[in-house]
Formats: C-alpha cells, structure tokens, sequence
C-alpha cells in the first residue's frame, strides 16, 4: 500500500513541475516592460510582420519624382485611348446617320416617282372615258345605237387593236365579210376583211386592227365615229 501511495504522489508532482519550469524559462527569456518598444527590425523573427507603415528605405527625389511623372503618362495614355474610343464611336455615328438620311432620301424619291406614275396613269384613264365618251354622245346624234342588220350598214364606234393588217373584228358580222369604213370626222374610206369576233359592247360596230386604224385616225386617238357598209 505504502509503494502504491509513493507511486501515485510521484505522478502528480511530475506535471506540476514542468509547469513550474516552463513558467521560469518564459520569465527568463521574455523581455523587460519597459524595453517592448525598443525591440529593433533586427530582433523580429523571419516570419513576423513589422506593423509600421514608416518604409524601411526612403525613396529618394528622384524616384519620386520619376514615379510622379509615370503616373502622369498613364493618366495622358488613359486620356488618349478614351478620345480615341469617343472619336471612333463618334465617326461611326456619324457615317450610320449618313447612310441612313441617303436611304430615307432614295425612298422619298421612289414615292414621287411612284406618286407622279399614279397621277399620270389616272390622266390618261380620264382622257380615254372622255374621248369613249364622246364617241358615245356623236353615235347617239346619229341616232344609232345598235346596228341594223338588213340595211347593210351600221353607224358606232370603231377601236383598234394589235391585229393582222387590213383585217377586223366584229361583233355581228361573219367571218370572211369584207366591209368599208368610213371615217365621219374626216371622210376617210378604207376596206377590212373580217376575221375576228369582239365581244359586244353598246355603240361600237368595229374594231380594226392598229395599221387599219391609222389609216383613218392617230392611234392616240383610240376612237372614231364610223359608218361600215357590206
């Protein structure tokens, strides 16, 4: 019992002594209090950081002053690239806007082109119903409005139309009847042959084909007032 008891006291006493050492060893080696401040660069160990922003070597005027004009270039080369990036961004604004004022330009004078051809083309429909209307109005003076048959003569409108020369169209006669058209504005007489059938339209008796026709009238004229006998 006594040897246990010895045993275990040696144990516990062991511990407290290294603690006990390991204390006086710290107190030994740390440095006074009042001399914490005075430790140098050269006393910090090689993975400790000096917390002081005061460098270690000043720079000298030169440096400083080379370094002051580097940043100035950087800040003209910054100044520079940025003109050059607004000046580009500005010629392609520029040419975009050009482009675009020629295009709305070509489509303005497309639609007066077109609105000029529509004018036209409404003049020239306007001249045609008067000039068949005016034919109309000459038929019924004559008091003609459809062709008699069996008097072997017949007074209306006579057309043309892109067809063989010296021949005709009729819408009442046979064909291989040869007929004679008299101009009744001018007197003039040329003889046809027909070969053609036209569709049925009110006061019209013939419709020759265009060298007939210019025989008799202007082609521009597109209608005449005729008598046709066979």
């Amino acid at each position: 019992m006594v040897v246990v008891a010895l045993a275990a006291v040696t144990m516990l006493s062991a511990p407290l002594a290294l603690l006990h050492g390991g204390a006086a060893s710290t107190a030994a080696t740390a440095p006074p209090s009042g001399a914490r401040h005075a430790v140098g660069a050269a006393s910090l160990g090689s993975t400790q950081l000096l917390a002081n922003s005061t460098p270690v070597v000043r720079a000298t005027p030169a440096e400083l002053a080379r370094h002051r004009s580097a940043v100035r270039h950087n800040a003209e080369l910054r100044a520079a690239a940025m003109k050059r990036a607004l000046l580009r961004h500005h010629a392609e604004a520029v040419q975009s806007n050009q482009s675009l004022v020629a295009s709305d330009r070509a489509y303005q004078a497309l639609l007066r082109h077109h609105l000029a051809a529509v004018r036209a083309n409404e003049a020239l429909r306007a001249q045609d119903e008067s000039r068949h209307l005016a034919a109309l109005r000459a038929a019924r003076a004559h008091e003609v409005r459809e062709p008699r048959l069996g008097a072997h003569r017949a007074v209306g409108i006579a057309t043309w139309y892109a067809w063989h020369p010296g021949q005709c169209a009729s819408p009442f006669l046979p064909h291989g009847t040869l007929i004679t058209v008299t101009d009744l504005a001018t007197g003039k007489t040329i003889t046809c042959l027909v070969t053609d059938t036209e569709a049925h339209n009110p006061g019209r008796v013939v419709d020759l084909s265009d060298s007939c026709f210019a025989e008799l009238a202007p082609l521009s004229q597109g209608v005449i007032q005729v008598r046709i006998t066979w």
